[in-house]
């Protein structure tokens, strides 16, 4: 009975240790390599290398180190579903869904906000910040840009608002109210999101040493898309270019699960397409537009 008791607790142990393993793996995302990390999934902390891509479809990056997602010069990180606590970004960062927690995110690439909960603040300190949405559950949402060596570019999509399409300086804004930390130039934004109109109310931050640029650009609703079948299927639509889609299939139009194919696709036309060399006859495909 000892030695029966003995193998359960040796064996419970084992589990344990093989529990925090799994929790503290960190992932490493290489030159060519394009790793997905879907529900279920569990790492501390991840680092997008030159020329590597991280596709988070769900699951948890950042359960004790900091920062969660760390994508160097040259990297990409494409975030659809699932949890992060913050991303540190020197590369290109597209956010789609998921949710971050309530840590500051550091922008020094290229970062498009397009869906999903940013956390409470961007900290943008170089490079190109486009705006196309921010999460409906948070009432005061920053961007602040605090360096003076730089001017980094802020871009505002889809605005409908006192704040009309074009461009301006920071010093041509005229700041809805004032804080010690510098100048509150925008207060409220209505932002097309897929699937439905979503009208968010924003405070965008910005410090007063910052001397960069704000652009504002009106939006143009997508149409449906078409395909054709070959001995592949092609998937095309009439896009915006510039946009960035994402194509979907199921085989199962009852469980509503849908994966994506590929990775997000920007137009450089006025239509777009992809090709899905795996088809089979029972698939069916949808286009959303990512911003």
């Amino acid at each position: 009975m000892k030695w029966i008791t003995g193998v359960w607790l040796i064996s419970i142990l084992l589990c344990g240790l093989l529990m925090d393993l799994a929790l503290g793996a960190s992932l490493e995302v290489t030159l060519g390599e394009t790793h997905v990390v879907t529900t279920g999934q569990v790492y501390d902390a991840a680092v997008v290398h030159n020329g590597g891509v991280l596709i988070l479809d769900g699951g948890i990056i950042g359960t004790n180190a900091f920062p969660s997602i760390t994508v160097e010069e040259g990297g990409r990180f494409v975030f659809n579903a699932g949890l992060i606590r913050y991303f540190e970004n020197s590369g290109v960062t597209e956010l789609y869904g998921g949710r971050q927690a309530t840590d500051s995110s550091v922008n020094r690439g290229y970062l498009k906000l397009a869906g999903g909960d940013p956390g409470i603040q961007i900290i943008h300190n170089e490079g190109t910040l486009d705006v196309y949405y921010t999460a409906t559950n948070r009432t005061a949402w920053e961007i602040d840009s605090p360096s003076t060596s730089t001017a980094p570019a802020i871009r505002f999509f889809s605005l409908t608002n006192s704040l009309s399409t074009g461009s301006y300086t920071y010093g041509t804004l005229t700041p809805a109210s004032y804080y010690a930390f510098g100048k509150v130039y925008h207060s409220t934004g209505a932002f097309w999101a897929v699937g439905a109109p979503m009208v968010a109310r924003i405070d965008i931050s910005v410090w007063s040493n910052w001397q960069g640029r704000v652009w504002s650009y009106g939006y143009t609703a997508p149409v449906a898309f078409t395909s054709t079948v070959r001995t592949a299927v092609e998937i095309a639509w009439n896009a915006v270019s510039g946009r960035t889609y994402q194509v979907q299939y199921t085989t199962n139009l009852l469980a509503n699960a849908w994966q994506n194919l590929g990775l997000p696709v920007q137009a450089r036309s006025v239509t777009g397409s992809v090709c899905d060399t795996a088809y089979i006859t029972n698939k069916t495909y949808r286009v959303l537009v990512r911003h």
